[in-house]
């Protein structure tokens, strides 16, 4: 079995291993505020599997599928996920209706030389024609490089190409003419330089943001750039223009790691995983400056949350458009991280069924009917208001933690590891 380990950060005697399955980062498409989509790891069970939760955190339900999905990410019309899914040893991008119905496969990677390509951080383009995403291949370069694709897994493009550096966790602009990424180079020593970097969807016009960071992800009017820089235990939540300019901590402190932000369709909210060592993750969501905290998921929840990505709703039309004031929104704000939180709903799983589909068969995305939406349950709750896999799972001596570049760690690019002892994550 092989995993998506990428990163390894040694400080001291604690190796923070980094997966590629929780700092993703995503674009947000603008819209109305849906469920939030995330991976999980369950420690007990040592299954990968992805749920779906209202913005308030309640109503989480586990989709329909195996347990080795992650890495999920919303098309800009809110009715189809990608993820990364591991068949037969290799990670490979699969697509499903936003319940996890009707899922099919999209890459496939077969083995040469019991070795294959391994696929993730899938990223919708703004149309629903295309998806990004990354893919480590070591009967090639073995660095990991930045693909995009049509939806229906033609059209297979390598768009960096390098053996010096490897590229990972793509994320379209709102506008599709640009991909944020991660950029990772040698730093003339033993160890890596991550950076935050954009290029066209042709995989020209290279431009480095923001160097020591990782995680980029587009506001969903495409004004600003979230992302995560730092050191552990005192990563923090940037933002920034999508030329590097004007960048601003706006999360950070209280002894927390802070990454894979992921900006609400309407824009008025960021979802965050907070990262406490010993205790585990959580989501948490504030708003755009960072205040306003509230808490969605629980450091004890077991399965561990991480991956998570903001589905875009379909704005209503009115027949008399007037202005609006100011977006609403569904979330209770609070004052802390633990002032508020809809973790005590009990977890349910999607009883819709899940029938794999024939290699290179998805169908384009469809906006859904108000019929649809209107359904019990459909993959989307409505938003009262109008409307972004830098994701990374760390472990930390056994105990889940997060790393960044910075100060005193080294950061390593390696391999997917495989065998891993956990389920190959």
């Amino acid at each position: 079995m092989s995993g998506r380990t990428r990163f390894i950060a040694v400080v001291g005697a604690l190796a923070i291993v980094w997966f590629s399955a929780p700092w993703p980062a995503q674009a947000a498409f603008p819209g109305g505020n849906g469920r939030i989509a995330f991976g999980s790891w369950n420690t007990s069970k040592y299954t990968r599997t992805i749920w779906t939760m209202k913005p308030d955190g309640s109503d989480r339900r586990e989709l329909a599928g195996t347990n080795v999905d992650q890495q999920p990410a919303w098309s800009a019309n809110g009715t189809k996920l990608a993820f990364a899914h591991q068949g037969n040893g290799a990670d490979e991008i699969w697509t499903a209706n936003a319940d996890g119905s009707v899922r099919r496969q999209v890459t496939s990677n077969p083995y040469v030389n019991s070795r294959a390509p391994q696929d993730g951080d899938p990223a919708w383009s703004p149309d629903g024609k295309r998806i990004a995403f990354d893919r480590i291949d070591d009967t090639r370069s073995g660095y990991v490089q930045l693909w995009v694709m049509n939806a229906d897994g033609t059209g297979q493009t390598d768009l960096t190409n390098s053996t010096t550096y490897g590229d990972s966790r793509p994320q379209w602009s709102p506008d599709g003419k640009h991909i944020a990424f991660e950029s990772q180079s040698s730093n003339g020593g033993s160890g890596m330089t991550n950076s935050v970097a954009t290029m066209t969807p042709d995989g020209k016009n290279r431009r480095v943001l923001a160097s020591g960071a990782v995680g980029p992800s587009w506001s969903p009017d495409g004004t600003r750039i979230a992302f995560t820089k730092g050191q552990s235990p005192s990563s923090a939540i940037w933002t920034m223009k999508p030329d590097g300019s004007d960048q601003r901590q706006i999360k950070a402190g209280g002894g927390y790691d802070y990454g894979a932000p992921k900006w609400s369709p309407d824009g008025s909210r960021i979802a965050y995983l907070l990262v406490q060592n010993q205790h585990g993750t959580r989501i948490d969501t504030m708003r755009p400056d960072g205040s306003g905290d509230v808490a969605l998921t629980r450091f004890t929840d077991d399965p561990n949350p991480f991956d998570e990505d903001w589905q875009p709703l379909p704005r209503p039309v009115t027949a008399t458009p007037s202005p609006t004031t100011s977006p609403a929104s569904n979330i209770n704000t609070g004052s802390s991280p633990t002032s508020t939180h809809a973790a005590g709903s009990k977890p349910t799983k999607s009883s819709a069924s899940s029938t794999p589909g024939p290699t290179g068969s998805a169908s384009s995305p469809a906006v859904p009917s108000a019929s649809a939406q209107a359904a019990p349950f459909n993959g989307s709750v409505q938003s009262s208001g109008p409307r972004h896999k830098s994701t990374w799972l760390y472990i930390v001596g056994g105990v889940l933690g997060v790393g960044a570049v910075g100060g005193g760690v080294a950061l390593l690019l390696i391999r997917r590891a495989r065998a891993a002892p956990w389920g190959g994550v």
